[in-house]
């Protein structure tokens, strides 16, 4: 950013001797484009799409079939709650139903910044709302405190529920292409509710948003209901009190 720009920033904001408009701008550079163009010149509405997902590929539809072969709860674990200045990852949770008439209804989108106390209630309570025949995955991270925290759920938080861990393979773009594909063609679509419009704006900057836990989350559960019974991280091997079986 040259010295237009600064001359344009300085237009659009109050006088201010104690701001440092060169400092101001240098700092802009260091953000994504998108978010850079919105600060700089003021337009909220900018949004950079990706090349994987467009918002029309999704219908909105009122009901769901009655008749669903399968349903996975697929959460996207964070923990660190909203504080001043910054900008944490989101816990995300996507339950997508595969229904009778061969399509993918995502039915509905968790989505909180918290505690680990409080993403444990959030789970627990979104657990007891879907029912028993909602699967339950969760993204296991590599090593030990990966296995932990998939044995803490499994033992002490839902145990009534059915939960595995599900570890990621390849990279974030690799893991969104089955189920871009499927939202391409049709074959996608949306349970009317207040979670569509920040889901889809995601969706559609994806891979050049901030964030990227919900497509990571959608990402994870239509796997799971393409794939069937994968095999999981042996959590026995590491914790050896409760063996969790694929």
């Amino acid at each position: 950013v040259g010295n237009d720009s600064r001359i344009f920033i300085s237009a659009r904001l109050p006088d201010n001797p104690y701001l440092d408009q060169e400092a101001y701008v240098n700092s802009l550079n260091e953000l994504d484009p998108i978010t850079r163009r919105q600060l700089l010149e003021g337009d909220w509405t900018a949004r950079q799409a990706g090349n994987l997902f467009q918002r029309e590929w999704f219908p909105v539809v009122e009901d769901v079939p009655v008749f669903i072969n399968r349903s996975v709860r697929y959460w996207d674990l964070a923990a660190t709650p909203k504080r001043a200045g910054s900008d944490p990852d989101y816990t995300a949770g996507i339950r997508i139903d595969h229904a009778t008439d061969g399509l993918f209804y995502v039915v509905d989108v968790q989505r909180m910044r918290g505690t680990p106390a409080d993403v444990e209630r959030r789970i627990a309570q979104t657990a007891a709302i879907d029912g028993s025949k909602t699967a339950i995955v969760i993204e296991q991270e590599p090593g030990a405190s990966g296995v932990n925290t998939i044995y803490n759920y499994v033992t002490r938080v839902i145990p009534e529920y059915t939960v595995r861990g599900q570890r990621s393979t390849g990279s974030k773009l690799e893991r969104a292409g089955p189920v871009s594909s499927q939202a391409e063609v049709g074959n996608v679509r949306l349970l009317r509710g207040p979670w569509i419009g920040d889901f889809l704006d995601e969706l559609e900057a994806f891979p050049y948003g901030g964030h990227d836990d919900q497509v990571d989350a959608l990402s994870g559960a239509f796997m799971r209901l393409r794939s069937g019974h994968t095999r999981e991280p042996a959590v026995h091997q590491l914790v050896g009190a409760r063996r969790i079986d694929p």
